[in-house]
């Protein structure tokens, strides 16, 4: 799980000048991969939410139970979560009491939690975002989310590697 830089839209190339001025709409995204049932999420929102920890535990919590409680759902004992090293978001004592619940509540009987070093986080979430930044660019108009989401299939070749857009 991770987060990606806003994405201004309208987003237009070139830009007009006309649009400096203007309060442009900023699209929130943070990514999900599991990796066991090979899905990649895209949670967009308008960024309301922050990037605390409350945001990142809502968005696996919403993950969770998407999984847990879906037609194919399997309930494994342990749970493996992967973040990069940000001890706002990830590392704090929120996240570990988050992960204590799911235990205590009986979801899940073991949780690993494993941190990449700093520096070293351009694993696949990176490369599931720089695929629509470097796809971005080849649109000369996106005006609105639906068109953003729509242009997720021409971005992401592969159905393996393109995410779900879920909007908050």
């Amino acid at each position: 799980m991770d987060g990606s830089t806003d994405v201004i839209l309208p987003f237009h190339i070139p830009t007009p000048l006309a649009w400096k001025d203007l309060h442009l709409y900023k699209l929130g995204i943070h990514g999900v991969i599991n990796h066991g049932l090979q899905q990649r999420y895209l949670y967009l929102h308008q960024g309301q939410f922050g990037c605390g920890p409350d945001f990142t535990i809502s968005i696996l919590h919403h993950h969770l139970h998407h999984v847990l409680t879906g037609p194919c759902a399997t309930q494994p004992s342990t749970l493996y979560l992967q973040f990069n090293n940000c001890s706002h978001e990830n590392k704090n004592k929120f996240m570990l009491a988050y992960c204590n619940w799911l235990i205590v509540n009986g979801v899940f009987c073991n949780i690993h939690l494993s941190f990449l070093p700093v520096g070293h986080t351009h694993e696949d979430i990176d490369q599931m975002f720089s695929t629509f930044v470097v796809g971005m660019p080849h649109e000369l108009h996106i005006a609105l989310i639906q068109q953003f989401v729509t242009s997720l299939d021409k971005w992401y070749n592969k159905p393996c590697t393109r995410p779900e857009a879920i909007f908050l």
